[in-house]
């Protein structure tokens, strides 16, 4: 669920990409991603070895969009269409060809910092900030280790906010595209999450903080 949530928020590049589900431990991993962003989620559940196929993004837009949370939903797949099916629902579609991207290779295994942030804090911060920066859609994450800074500007005003963390490691200052980095908070069901870095310019990896739901976000590069 947690993916077909960040999944309503997603950009027409779905239509590219689709979502991969595939084997994994006791149960099936679902990856989407586009040019900015990557979910990762776990589900436990009953699933065949060396099950992989790709659903088309609209196809899980419309899952998300038609059950409740915690609902069973059953998949079925004869490798050229998937169908998912509730107690009161059954929808089916032709899965998309192809390989998927090798997200493996774009996720970090090892960070320079990792930042322990309250979900509801740093949230409320990006939503004041957001009211200042109505043109550039810019903000800056000034990471300390016990404060992070979030900043917002724009040609009429300029914001700031400090939020409580806890931070393991090197402190730095990077920049996102407010949008998007709010989505992916948003997408995390989870009271506190860990975010993880490497350098300004190199991706943003985020989870809750037993590790539930994995996110990445790409930074935006700024001069200065």
């Amino acid at each position: 669920r947690s993916v077909s949530a960040f999944l309503l928020n997603r950009s027409s590049d779905l239509r590219l990409t689709g979502v991969l589900i595939e084997s994994a431990g006791n149960g099936v991993s679902m990856v989407t991603l586009d040019g900015f962003k990557m979910a990762i989620e776990q589900v436990e559940c009953d699933a065949p070895d060396n099950l992989k196929y790709i659903a088309p993004g609209g196809f899980m837009k419309l899952i998300a969009q038609s059950t409740f949370a915690g609902e069973d939903i059953k998949l079925k797949t004869d490798g050229k269409r998937i169908q998912a099916e509730t107690d009161g629902m059954l929808i089916s579609c032709v899965l998309l060809s192809g390989d998927y991207v090798d997200y493996k290779r774009i996720m970090p295994t090892e960070f320079k910092t990792e930042c322990l942030l309250n979900r509801e804090q740093i949230l409320n911060a990006l939503k004041s900030g957001s009211v200042v920066n109505t043109s550039n859609n810019l903000v800056k994450i000034a990471v300390g280790k016990d404060t992070a800074k979030v900043m917002s500007n724009s040609e009429q005003a300029d914001f700031d906010a400090d939020v409580m963390c806890d931070t393991h490691g090197d402190g730095l200052t990077i920049a996102f595209n407010q949008k998007f980095l709010m989505e992916t908070i948003n997408s995390i069901d989870a009271e506190e999450i860990v975010f993880q870095f490497n350098s300004p310019i190199s991706p943003c990896v985020m989870h809750g903080k037993d590790k539930d739901g994995v996110r990445l976000v790409l930074p935006v590069r700024v001069q200065g």
